[in-house]
């Protein structure tokens, strides 16, 4: 068994909008997909009621702190197929 790969992203300062709850999902899908799963920093409170009334708590879940022995300039890749359109 792998060990879970955690992708953080420092959303402080993001503004609440559907949009970027969008991106953040589409984010959240491609790194499950590659085998991560994305947590959020330090989120808004807004954004966070925005997020849970869109039904993605589940999938877009936070953090409040970056995590002191993450890695600068670490990149993660993955050979996901593409579905035809």
């Amino acid at each position: 068994m792998q060990p879970i790969r955690i992708v953080r992203v420092d959303v402080r300062g993001l503004a609440a909008s559907a949009a970027e709850v969008d991106a953040l999902a589409r984010l959240a899908l491609r790194l499950r997909r590659c085998g991560y799963q994305l947590r959020l920093v330090g989120p808004s409170r807004e954004l966070l009621e925005l997020i849970d009334l869109c039904g993605l708590s589940e999938a877009l879940r936070f953090t409040e702190a970056v995590a002191a022995d993450r890695t600068a300039g670490t990149d993660a890749r993955c050979s996901e197929r593409k579905s035809a359109p």
